[in-house]
């Protein structure tokens, strides 16, 4: 007859090795980039402008569904050939991703963008009846 001894940490065994596995592949997932945003809002509108140096139109695509808007693209490592005398690089190059969901008081039909000097602005105009209203106080 065998007795096996009981581990209380055997359910761990494979613990570090399963999320090594689960990061590489949350990281497989990740965008290469993630371009630094700022909004601003007005009593009409939300602004977004996302710092895109170096990334062409064609590779930048926005879409809205279910409320979420989403922005990505590909900033491409630019033809290089081999020159002695370079020390860094440091600009980042891939894949980039951003998601924003949307209140109910944006209206996504009429969201614009406009690319000026490497900077994307989005204009997300709030539906007319979700501006807000002064009441008047009567006596």
């Amino acid at each position: 007859m065998y007795i096996a001894r009981w581990n209380p940490w055997g359910g761990l065994e494979n613990f570090h090795e399963d999320a090594k596995v689960a990061a590489r592949r949350a990281n497989a997932a990740q965008p290469d980039i993630l371009p630094t945003t700022d909004i601003h809002e007005t009593a009409e509108a939300f602004e977004l402008s996302l710092d895109l140096p170096g990334v062409k139109l064609e590779d930048i695509q926005i879409e809205v569904a279910d409320r979420v808007l989403k922005i990505t693209g590909e900033r491409r490592v630019e033809q290089r050939t081999e020159q002695p005398g370079y020390k860094r690089l440091e600009r980042a190059f891939g894949r980039f991703a951003r998601t924003f969901r949307l209140g109910n008081d944006i209206d996504e039909q009429a969201i614009v963008a406009k690319m000026t000097d490497g900077v994307l602005h989005l204009h997300l105009p709030k539906r007319p009846g979700a501006q807000p209203r002064k009441i008047a106080i009567t006596h």
